[in-house]
């Protein structure tokens, strides 16, 4: 494909690879009319949908996701869905949610059990029947790059999914799908691929292969960061942001994610934060105190960004950069700052919190919390 470049044998970058569907999804054995597509609804409409449409002729009619992060109800949904039409591929196009919907529904779909038998690994997830491609129109979660999942049980429990079936066959980082993202949206995801390479670099799973795709996020984000959040039309930042959010994937698949996620959870769990933004809170509340406890982590973190300083000033600038001025008030009641210091000890966030550059003992988490939905 001339113009577009190949990050590694799973993932193409260029502009424009959506209108390739076609031949890839004939690549990997299916024909397109026999590929199933699940897509945010807020996409079917309009000029990405009439692309898919051509890219993909005769396919069936795309499964519209509900909007929100994804919920077991929904991931079972899909999985039903996916079970009737038995198609020979998957296509996944939107944002995190959307791929992770979609990659747990298409391994459930090949069982007999419902997604919340997979919560944090209690039973190993079946292979998947038909291959999966990824085409992401947000650059974030970098759940294009790993083989875990993200959802919501009905308890309201915020879980885990993890294994090979999760992992795409295919990843399109395409910037023309994500031409005219909101600013405020592209801060938040934005935000996001920041967090993985950092707490990625600075963990203590940290090893040297993901060091590297973390370190190539960070100059990434630091280079094209602010401009994607300013111009929603500059191709070339947009690019910049979904390499960089595909390599802080990659990282993170190794490593894992440290406590600004569990803190981010919780957030997200008990005050609704969006999760970008959420992460970024709790980053930027503890930071001072990992940055103690893993210096050479955290000055390599500063350094990959493109500056000098400590990477505690230098993440808090970026922030306000792409306009997260007032990213230390999320007003709360004193009951909510406890539910959230509550939330991040929960057995799904403890294995987060115990990788992390500093001891969980080390932090006051009132205070944190506190620093946080001031």
């Amino acid at each position: 494909m001339p113009d577009h470049r190949r990050l590694d044998r799973r993932a193409w970058l260029g502009a424009n690879l959506i209108d390739q569907l076609g031949t890839i999804v004939r690549g990997h054995g299916a024909a397109p009319r026999s590929t199933a597509i699940v897509i945010d609804p807020a996409l079917a409409e309009g000029p990405l949908g009439d692309r898919l449409a051509c890219a993909l002729p005769g396919a069936t009619a795309p499964f519209r996701l509900r909007p929100g992060e994804p919920t077991a109800a929904e991931v079972d949904r899909l999985a039903a869905w996916l079970r009737d039409r038995k198609p020979r591929a998957i296509v996944a196009v939107g944002g995190g949610s959307v791929l992770d919907a979609t990659k747990l529904a298409a391994a459930v779909a090949s069982g007999p059990l419902p997604s919340p038998a997979y919560a944090c690994g209690a039973t190993p997830l079946p292979p998947r029947t038909a291959p999966l491609i990824a085409v992401p129109t947000t650059a974030g979660t970098g759940s294009e790059a790993t083989a875990t999942a993200i959802y919501t049980l009905a308890t309201g429990a915020k879980v885990w999914a993890w294994g090979e079936a999760l992992r795409f066959d295919a990843t399109l980082l395409d910037p023309t799908v994500t031409e005219g993202l909101p600013a405020t949206l592209t801060a938040m995801t934005g935000a996001d691929v920041l967090v993985h390479a950092i707490e990625s670099l600075t963990n203590r799973r940290h090893d040297a292969q993901a060091d590297a795709q973390a370190r190539a996020a960070l100059a990434l984000g630091g280079r094209y960061l602010a401009r994607s959040v300013a111009d929603g039309g500059d191709l070339e930042a947009r690019a910049g942001m979904l390499e960089a959010a595909y390599r802080a994937g990659l990282a993170i698949d190794r490593t894992g994610c440290a406590l600004a996620h569990a803190l981010g959870h919780a957030l997200g769990a008990v005050l609704k934060v969006p999760h970008g933004r959420a992460v970024a809170v709790a980053l930027a509340a503890i930071l001072p105190v990992n940055a103690a406890a893993a210096p050479d982590g955290h000055a390599a973190a500063a350094a990959a960004l493109g500056q000098g300083d400590g990477l505690p000033d230098r993440f808090g600038r970026v922030l306000e950069t792409i306009g997260f001025g007032d990213w230390p008030r999320i007003g709360a009641s004193e009951a909510e700052r406890l539910a959230v210091i509550a939330a991040v000890t929960l057995p799904e966030n403890r294995p987060m919190c115990d990788v992390n550059a500093a001891p969980l003992t080390a932090f006051d988490l009132p205070s944190v919390v506190g620093y946080m939905v001031a």
